[in-house]
């Protein structure tokens, strides 16, 4: 009986306190509900909550107020959206990393408020030949007030000109100011900054520069030089840039009148831009007034780098993501007379040795390029070479250290080991026979350190070991670890001295430390072509 009153008593002790707990827990999902609208401070709206059962729905009306008031936000910042050209896709690289970390509509919908808070907001748009920015007509609000930068492009058989050595004008962007926005109790005007693209070789994506050079027509005000302000807030000069073409989809929000265009893959757009600033060649020389060769052996040689250019890309490119870039002599080339050296007789590219994969030699072998020699160790002078169709491809790779960075070379025959030094440079888009390639950005200082000052001038006598300014004896592979396999040469190409080459013994040419430019014997194809580089 004792255990049946004390039962009694307790429940109606609970009965007096449901309703305290029932009033706790409304409490606690309203907060729930806060944090979900608002994104306060969980401790402070949950003190708020205990000290004042009153103020969590005022809180909640205020937040309900405030998603209101985002949403007219949002209806404004589509309004302004519409004045765009049908096809224009965002560019903010910040708003693709938030869509790139997220799978997710919601996701979406919360990288929609990077775009609010920007000054200037950057879209592309690719457009035909012979575009005009007549688009913006009398009819639209914006059409007084916006800026079309036409740049002077100088032609050497790149991507924007049909005939070499010719000038032509550019429209590289369109700019307007949007309608007047609120934001946050402010009112406030976005620019929209349209950089527009070109297609070329049916696969790529090219924009003009903008430049200091670069002059502004604006309508309903006077012209403006480009890296000024434009009513009141800077255009930053831009270099051109290039793209593979992109998968464009579009975003749609509940609160936009119209979706927002953007690539369909946030990631590989990304991985794209860091690499896609466009540099020209400097055109000095043309191949005519110093060649070597005959003009067909030229001709032919030019067809052939052509094609394994084409190849590689595809395959490093496209199909690995792998960055690579001009080095060496065709960098040199490139740079100086927009060509290829036809007497080098060889392509040179460089890649980062963190880029190398175990699978790039199959796989390159799989796709037609011959393994003539693999030299030097992952983490000391690596390099490769290949045999593409009877036109010999060497890729360096190159160490990053503190200030600076380095590739290496071994002389096979002597087993010597040459470091060559470059100030940090980073990969930028360039054009080489209409193939577009990579090609250090800073790509003067790059050659200048190769070959000293003196680039400019072809020269008939050139040894890759001694010649270059920034070239240093580095060593020595061991019998040891030659016979560990740290040169490799394919007997298709280089005979018995292959199998010599992996004993560790002494080739019948190996040259000596004093006089590293002397050779007996030359193997069926040179290591390094002695050649002006």
């Amino acid at each position: 009986m004792r255990t049946a009153g004390r039962s009694a008593s307790l429940q109606r002790r609970l009965s007096r306190w449901r309703g305290f707990f029932y009033l706790v827990g409304a409490l606690a999902v309203g907060t729930i509900m806060v944090l979900l609208i608002t994104q306060q401070n969980p401790v402070d709206v949950m003190l708020s909550s205990m000290e004042a059962p009153v103020l969590s729905l005022q809180l909640i009306l205020s937040a309900r107020n405030g998603q209101f008031k985002a949403r007219e936000e949002y209806q404004q910042f589509g309004q302004s959206l519409q004045l765009l050209p049908p096809g224009t896709f965002i560019l903010e690289d910040d708003f693709l990393s938030c869509l790139a970390s997220t799978a997710t509509a919601a996701g979406g919908e919360f990288c929609l408020g990077i775009l609010l808070e920007k000054d200037v907001l950057h879209f592309g748009l690719v457009v035909e030949e012979n575009w005009s920015p007549s688009i913006f007509d009398a009819g639209k609000a914006v059409s007084r007030r916006f800026c079309t930068l036409k740049e002077s492009v100088q032609c050497y058989g790149g991507p924007f000109c049909k005939e070499p050595n010719k000038s032509m004008t550019l429209v590289s962007a369109v700019t307007f100011v949007t309608l007047a926005q609120t934001h946050r109790s402010r009112t406030q005007q976005q620019i929209f900054d349209i950089t527009l693209f070109r297609e070329h070789a049916a696969q790529y994506w090219i924009s003009g520069a903008r430049t200091n050079q670069t002059h502004l027509e604006c309508t309903g005000s006077r012209p403006l030089d480009s890296g000024v302000a434009f009513d009141g807030l800077y255009l930053a000069p831009q270099p051109a840039k290039v793209f593979s073409k992109i998968q464009l989809g579009a975003l749609r929000s509940h609160d936009l009148t119209v979706p927002i265009v953007t690539p369909v893959d946030p990631s590989e757009f990304l991985y794209q831009l860091r690499t896609s600033n466009y540099v020209s060649c400097a055109n000095l020389l043309s191949n005519r007034t110093f060649s070597l060769v005959e003009e067909d052996q030229e001709k032919l040689f030019r067809s052939r780098v052509r094609s394994l250019l084409r190849r590689i890309a595809r395959i490093l490119d496209e199909e690995m993501r792998v960055p690579w870039w001009l080095a060496s002599g065709t960098c040199l080339g490139w740079y100086r007379q927009c060509d290829v050296i036809p007497y080098t007789m060889d392509v040179d590219i460089g890649m980062w040795i963190e880029d190398y994969r175990p699978e790039m030699i199959d796989v390159l072998q799989a796709k037609g390029f011959d393994l003539a020699y693999r030299l030097g160790k992952l983490n000391d002078s690596f390099q490769l070479s290949f045999v593409y169709k009877e036109t010999k491809l060497d890729i360096y790779f190159f160490y990053k250290e503190n200030d600076h960075v380095w590739n290496g070379a071994t002389a096979y025959h002597a087993g010597q080991k040459f470091k060559y030094t470059f100030a940090r440079f980073s990969p930028c888009r360039a054009s080489l026979l209409d193939i577009i390639v990579r090609v250090p950005c800073q790509a003067e200082q790059y050659i200048t350190a190769n070959y000293g000052r003196n680039w400019t001038r072809p020269v008939e006598d050139w040894d890759w070991r001694v010649s270059p300014p920034n070239a240093k004896l580095n060593g020595f592979w061991t019998p040891e670890q030659r016979s560990d396999g740290v040169i490799y040469l394919n007997p298709k190409y280089y005979g018995k001295e292959s199998a010599l080459a992996e004993t560790g013994l002494p080739l019948a040419s190996d040259a000596t430390v004093r006089d590293v430019s002397s050779s007996s014997t030359t193997p069926a194809m040179d290591v390094q072509t002695p050649a002006d580089h």
